[in-house]
């Protein structure tokens, strides 16, 4: 495939194929954390990771794409209390420290072993989390709030169908 000048694998089909990365680095990350142990926990934290980079940068692709007006999508994401934590883990992931006000600055991730687990499913099992606001966030389902609120604002802004994750 030939692309013009300007365009690359990365820029074509604009924030619609940014959006499919964020997917498959949705599926990648909640195939390995809910895997634990048997998948590796640093795969799944950089899978996480790397889920949260794509979630959060999608506010820039939407509008530098000329998809929606940046004031109105910052309004409708700021409703969504895992708003703030995909915007704090990815501006630290990329700059390390966060000046600009963070929400919260020093969130931090972190593995739990589930006692029971052994006793009810017959294997052991851990989850990753990820305290955040002084507030334990299971990162699976921070993962799966952050792709609905994305799912809900496409549909309500953009009449795109709804994504089933």
């Amino acid at each position: 495939m030939v692309f013009g000048k300007g365009q690359s694998a990365d820029t074509n089909g604009g924030w619609q194929n940014h959006h499919r990365r964020m997917r498959r680095w949705e599926k990648r990350s909640l195939d390995a954390l809910r895997n634990l142990p048997e998948s590796d926990f640093q795969d799944a934290i950089d899978f996480s990771l790397a889920y949260f980079l794509w979630c959060h940068s999608l506010f820039e692709w939407l509008h530098e794409d000329g998809a929606m007006d940046k004031a109105e999508l910052s309004e409708k994401l700021n409703r969504y209390p895992v708003w703030p934590l995909c915007r704090d883990i990815d501006n630290r992931v990329r700059h390390f420290d966060l000046r600009h006000r963070p929400t919260d600055k020093d969130w931090s991730a972190f593995r739990e072993y589930l006692p029971f687990e052994s006793q009810i499913a017959g294997k052991e099992r851990h989850v990753a989390n990820i305290m955040f606001d002084g507030r334990k966030w299971r990162i699976d389902e921070a993962i799966f709030a952050a792709s609905k609120m994305w799912d809900e604002i496409l549909h309500d802004l953009l009449n795109e169908p709804r994504v089933d994750a």
